[in-house]
């Protein structure tokens, strides 16, 4: 979530981007998903969605009795261009905290580029690892040499000349405890809330994690793993070297996916699928 220097009401904005809205003329005081339980926030929906005393950006005509509505073709694209242009007049509240490391733990000189960063004791900072901002890595975990940590994510929408502009990104990145962290891997932030990786995962070396990826518990996710955007991992997954996962997909618990494989639909609990697309190994 990020927050505006100043609310704006609904009216307002509708006034500036010359855009209707359906329901109250709400103030908006930050941006975030939907998912997120605060009031008065700006959001955006491809669908018809009920959540309460948000401002969102739809498609669809249908009017909320929760929430006011704005008319977009496009929410996504909509939503990246308030955010920019809030960002372009410095109406967007950046909040810094000092950074909290155990003293057990050694950091190597040029390891820690940001703020709001929080590393819990024993835990192992390489060098040549870098911990971006807005960072939480939980006890007994590992990074190693050349790890990045919370690095900007590859966040774009095409405008309507379908030049790319830039989705900005405020979120997060949580390791829980016992994680392991391979050489040369990155890890993004998320662009509201968190991306996560679970207690007790391994992660290898050259993998890349999205942004807004929530890895589970008991992990395994080998060599050159690429996991695009959004993707929701159980507990006790293994990955197989080169494995390839679809933005917005959805592995549940004990899925086993094998070498090279590219995983484009949600995978059931306890399947093993392998191949390009991978399906079920039967």
């Amino acid at each position: 979530m990020i927050k505006l220097l100043k609310p704006i009401t609904t009216s307002m904005l509708c006034k500036i981007f010359k855009l209707k809205y359906y329901g109250k003329d709400m103030p908006i005081v930050s941006f975030g998903n939907l998912l997120n339980d605060k009031k008065n926030m700006l959001s955006f929906s491809n669908d018809i969605s009920e959540v309460k005393n948000k401002i969102i950006i739809q498609k669809s005509k249908k009017k909320s009795k929760y929430s006011t509505i704005i008319l977009s073709r496009n929410p996504r694209l909509l939503f990246c261009e308030i955010i920019n242009y809030f960002i372009i007049n410095k109406q967007i509240i950046t909040q810094y905290k000092k950074n909290r490391i155990h003293p057990s733990v050694k950091i190597q000189d040029l390891s820690i580029l940001g703020n709001n960063i929080i590393i819990e004791k024993n835990c192992i900072i390489e060098p040549g690892a870098k911990i971006f901002s807005n960072v939480v890595i939980k006890k007994n975990s590992i990074i190693r040499s050349g790890a990045i940590i919370s690095g900007y994510g590859f966040g774009y929408e095409r405008d309507r000349l379908m030049k790319p502009i830039r989705f900005p990104q405020f979120g997060s990145v949580l390791i829980k405890e016992n994680a392991h962290i391979g050489n040369n891997t990155c890890i993004v932030m998320s662009t509201f809330d968190k991306t996560i990786i679970g207690k007790n995962t391994k992660i290898d070396n050259l993998v890349h994690i999205a942004h807004n990826v929530k890895i589970g518990n008991n992990c395994i996710i080998t060599a050159k793993c690429q996991i695009a955007g959004s993707v929701l991992i159980g507990n006790n997954v293994w990955l197989s070297p080169s494995s390839t996962i679809k933005n917005k997909v959805s592995l549940k618990d004990n899925v086993f996916v094998g070498i090279g494989s590219v995983v484009i639909f949600d995978i059931k609990k306890n399947e093993r699928v392998f191949g390009n697309p991978a399906q079920s190994l039967k």
